[in-house]
């Protein structure tokens, strides 16, 4: 068993800097990553069972994964810090992660947007993705400049498509630098 207790997902990812990591490096990564996922879970689970009417709704949406991550891939992600630390990579690696720990209506799906904001599927053929190839899929989006309105339109179009009845609407996390 791997302890991720004191790590975040994307120090996870960072651990073999840019370059390609070798298969051992990445079973390790994958380990490191699951067993994250398994104690955020173990988390939010306890924070459902101790859930009480005065919990905020968005407290409870997220207690229950009721959310969907929306990654802000846009240019000024990247002008502060250097990798790992910057916006950049702080917001796709928690893309990814929440993405894994959403309920069954957004589980394996995301937001990202920039100039054109679109709907990620982590799954290819039915199959999920593992984070390496979230990450990669979260990249290949990236833009210049941001369009927040059209990430509530891709929302609203998203939900509209699987019948999402109002009380079932996720909350949106937003992870940006704010710069829209």
């Amino acid at each position: 068993t791997v302890n991720s207790s004191q790590i975040y997902p994307h120090t996870i990812i960072s651990t073999t800097g840019q370059r390609t990591p070798s298969s051992l490096e990445k079973q390790m990564i994958i380990s490191q990553w699951e067993s994250l996922l398994t104690l955020t879970q173990k988390k939010m689970n306890t924070i459902k069972e101790e859930t009480c009417e005065s919990m905020s709704i968005a407290s409870n949406a997220i207690s229950t994964g009721n959310m969907l991550a929306c990654c802000d891939v846009s240019g000024s992600m990247t002008w502060v810090g250097k990798y790992p630390e910057r916006p950049y990579d702080i917001a796709t690696a928690l893309t990814a992660f929440i993405s894994e720990l959403s309920n069954d209506d957004w589980k394996d799906m995301a937001l990202s947007f920039s100039s054109f904001p679109n709907i990620i599927s982590f799954k290819d053929n039915e199959r999920r993705m593992d984070v390496f190839e979230r990450i990669t899929t979260l990249s290949k989006d990236d833009g210049y400049s941001t369009n927040y309105f059209g990430l509530h339109k891709e929302l609203l179009r998203l939900c509209k498509s699987k019948n999402i009845k109002e009380e079932n609407l996720p909350v949106l996390l937003v992870l940006s630098d704010g710069h829209f």
